[in-house]
């Protein structure tokens, strides 16, 4: 992006009101819930899906996010 680390972190927040990584935590977060609610599959094999090692940094990231867990997700469903 031929910008440093800290002005592509201002500008972020500048345009989006957030960090680059909160940016891209909240695309996780919804591509997860797009899987979870989709797709019969594990929380593991979602967390990588979407580029994390385990399903317990996903399982944690969704709780910090939405405040809900994952059994609560998957019984909006039902």
């Amino acid at each position: 992006m031929a910008v440093s680390s800290r002005t592509l972190q201002r500008r972020c927040n500048d345009v989006l009101g957030k960090s680059p990584l909160a940016y891209f935590q909240d695309l996780r977060v919804e591509h997860a819930q797009t899987l979870l609610h989709g797709s019969g599959l594990d929380l593991d094999a979602i967390a990588a899906e979407l580029g994390y090692v385990d399903g317990a940094t996903l399982r944690t990231l969704l709780r910090q996010r939405l405040g809900r867990g994952v059994r609560d997700l998957r019984a909006d469903l039902r």
